[in-house]
Order: C-alpha cells, then sequence, then structure tokens
C-alpha cells in the first residue's frame, strides 16, 4: 500500500523546515521530496503539519510507570516517542534475570525500539562474576 501525505518537514540536521511530499511504501518512508511553497500552502493539504523524526526517551523505567512495555509504547508512540533507553534495575531487583527476560519479550511483540540498559552491572551483581569472565581494568588513582 502506498501512501502520499504533503506536510512540512522538520529537518533537525539541516536546521530547517520545508514543504514537502513524503511516500511511504508497505510501512516504510521510500522518498521525501521538496516542495515548492506555491504548491503545499494554499493548496488542500493542511499548511499548519509537520512532520518531525519520533522521539527517543534517553533514560526511562518503564516498570516506573507500573506498565508492561507493550502498554507503555502504546501510550508513548502517539506523542512522538519512538524508542527508549530504559533501565530495568527495578524489575530485575525484584525478579532477576526473568523479570528483565519478561521485559525483552514483550518489548519484541510491537515496532517500538527500547535499548535495555545498565545489565552489566545487574549481571555482575546476580550471576557469578567467575562464571561470566569480566575482564577487569587495573584501577589507577589519578
Amino acid at each position: 500500500m502506498n501512501v502520499r501525505i504533503k506536510s512540512n518537514v522538520v529537518d533537525i540536521l539541516g536546521e530547517k523546515i520545508y514543504p514537502a511530499e513524503i511516500v511511504v511504501q508497505d510501512g516504510i518512508i521510500h522518498s521525501i521530496t521538496s516542495l515548492s511553497q506555491n504548491v503545499l500552502f494554499g493548496s488542500q493539504n493542511d499548511s499548519s503539519t509537520y512532520i518531525l523524526p519520533g522521539f527517543i526517551d534517553a533514560h526511562v523505567h518503564i516498570e516506573s510507570s507500573m506498565l508492561i512495555p507493550s502498554e507503555f509504547a502504546r501510550l508513548a508512540v502517539p506523542h512522538g516517542t519512538v524508542a527508549t533507553v530504559s533501565d530495568p534495575h527495578e524489575i530485575a531487583n525484584v525478579c532477576g534475570i526473568a523479570g528483565v527476560e519478561f521485559m525483552i519479550e514483550n518489548s519484541n511483540q510491537f515496532r517500538f525500539i527500547s535499548i535495555l540498559a545498565h545489565l552489566v552491572a545487574f549481571l555482575q551483581r546476580v550471576l557469578k562474576p567467575q562464571a561470566l569472565h569480566w575482564t577487569q581494568l587495573p584501577y589507577q588513582d589519578s
């Protein structure tokens, strides 16, 4: 299925906003074509709409929201958040590895990116360090 959208594109890296047509094919952006302002403004398309990249929440504890990851994503996506860097230490402290595995499995049910962070510290506490073969760098006092 192909969809064509005409709107103002917010180009974060280019630091500009410009009218454009976006072609989406099978749920993936296929092309973004700049349009002259005359084409967008004053046409049947709403010139007051804007399309911009999704937001990434750089540090979140999803379990603090009292929601499972899939429900958190269902509520966050309509507000522009498309990814999180999630720190699952709370569920890890309560449920151990099974809790973290649940968070990962539940996160795989949808197209929301959840990057689990701080797992190394958790694994060091829960698992026996000798079983993990951690490489320790020599400590140097500066």
